[in-house]
């Protein structure tokens, strides 16, 4: 794997600052902001907006998401935040868990991940399991040694917003997957998708 080179000119950042807390609140890119803006001015003339334009936006945004991260379109949701998404993927596989089926997460996850998942598994009798921060740093083995047969669901995020040290996505993906064809009851939510080459 290369290392990326510098995307500074990507972002409106002066040369003498150096900003590295984006799992928190990561800078706009230019582009996003341009984007923004647009939207914004679109929204000073709703009388040329019809209801058509809404839904085209959002399936312009889930064919981008599907050709950039893998899989078809109508596999991608667009929801206003993480709490949302989240919670609606709990209800969703709320029906097929049972009393003993344990849900893991990671430790200092943002809330948004958590509490849905905390009601879920008080709703039907599942476990809640926190994988604690490995002292190795590897995230990636510290959730794949918790996973067996009676974990149902698995939500981690792709960057951790209060812990140094991203799981490594790539391995762990494998990883999941090879164990869901074990225990086939094994859920992905949130966790990245892209197919890896």
């Amino acid at each position: 794997m290369s290392i990326i080179t510098s995307q500074r000119d990507l972002f409106d950042i002066p040369d003498e600052i150096a900003y590295f807390n984006c799992a928190y609140y990561s800078p706009l890119l230019n582009e996003s902001a341009d984007r923004l803006l647009a939207g914004a001015r679109a929204k000073s003339h709703p009388w040329e907006r019809t209801s058509a334009h809404f839904f085209e936006d959002a399936e312009t945004i889930r064919t981008l998401a599907s050709s950039i991260f893998g899989g078809h379109r109508d596999g991608y949701a667009i929801v206003p935040s993480v709490s949302y998404g989240v919670s609606i993927a709990a209800r969703a596989v709320e029906p097929l868990l049972q009393p003993g089926d344990r849900i893991l997460v990671i430790a200092e996850e943002f809330p948004s991940n958590v509490l849905p998942w905390m009601r879920t598994a008080r709703e039907v009798g599942a476990t809640l399991v926190t994988v604690p921060y490995p002292e190795s740093g590897d995230w990636a083995k510290a959730i794949a040694e918790r996973i067996d047969k009676s974990v149902k669901v698995v939500d981690i995020s792709t960057c951790h917003c209060g812990i140094p040290g991203t799981p490594y996505l790539i391995h762990l993906t494998f990883t999941i997957r090879i164990r869901r064809a074990t225990f086939p009851r094994i859920g992905l939510s949130q966790l990245q998708t892209r197919r890896y080459k």
